[in-house]
């Protein structure tokens, strides 16, 4: 039978060294007394374990655990992690959480001026030019060519618009062509912003397209680009 008083953390430093050589900690802080003493004890262990402790904080390890109660017991903590981990300022002279940004909405209905506007606001920030500067792009994805509904031709996947790493669509430009999974995957490793315009009201009658937006939608999330959408009213 386990003692309920034994103490847990060389167990605990035990199966993170067995399973694993990195340990990152994401916004390490200390709050108070209690969290202090443990951390003070688990990263001492841990690094006589031999383990590689990586972290970030908003604060530089001296000023952790500052006016504290009984901080003095936490020193030998941050004397330990000064001397045993490399610190290293990220600091930059930008604060992006402050850049203007269009809305906070990235969809919007029903389809009129005032989206127009807000779908053109989010191309002109996402692609870090003006609207004027917006460029015509064909792009030949994994060597073939698509056929083209509206003049019935083959040609190279057409981009409408685009600036920078951001790229402009209809929903039709984007939707109405034969494309799978493998040529949005492609297209997000070429951009990294999306903006689609006149997404239809869909329904059963229209499968094919709503599958083929779905499978976008699906490849945006996976490669972790942004998409702005605007739909007509459901």
């Amino acid at each position: 039978m386990s003692n309920p008083h034994a103490d847990p953390l060389p167990v605990i430093t035990n199966r993170l060294a067995k399973s694993a050589t990195v340990l990152f900690l994401d916004e390490f802080q200390v709050t108070d007394i209690a969290d202090a003493m443990i951390l003070r004890r688990l990263v001492t262990m841990l690094l006589a374990r031999g383990m590689v402790l990586v972290t970030t904080s908003n604060r530089h390890p001296r000023d952790l655990y500052r006016n504290g109660i009984q901080r003095e017991s936490f020193v030998p903590a941050i004397q330990l992690l000064q001397s045993r981990l490399r610190v290293i300022n990220l600091d930059s002279p930008t604060d992006y959480r402050k850049i203007p940004r269009p809305s906070k909405e990235v969809y919007f209905s029903p389809l009129n001026k005032d989206s127009d506007a807000h779908a053109n606001k989010w191309f002109e920030y996402f692609g870090g030019q003006p609207l004027s500067n917006a460029q015509h792009a064909e792009l030949e994805l994994w060597g073939r060519k698509y056929l083209s509904f509206t003049n019935c031709v083959d040609s190279r996947l057409e981009v409408p618009a685009a600036l920078g790493t951001c790229a402009k669509f209809t929903f039709h430009d984007l939707c109405g062509l034969p494309l799978g999974s493998a040529d949005y995957i492609e297209l997000c490793r070429r951009y990294n912003a999306f903006i689609v315009t006149d997404v239809p009201s869909m329904s059963f009658r229209t499968k094919d397209l709503a599958r083929r937006f779905i499978t976008f939608i699906d490849a945006v999330y996976e490669s972790r680009v942004f998409t702005f959408s605007k739909a007509e009213t459901y």
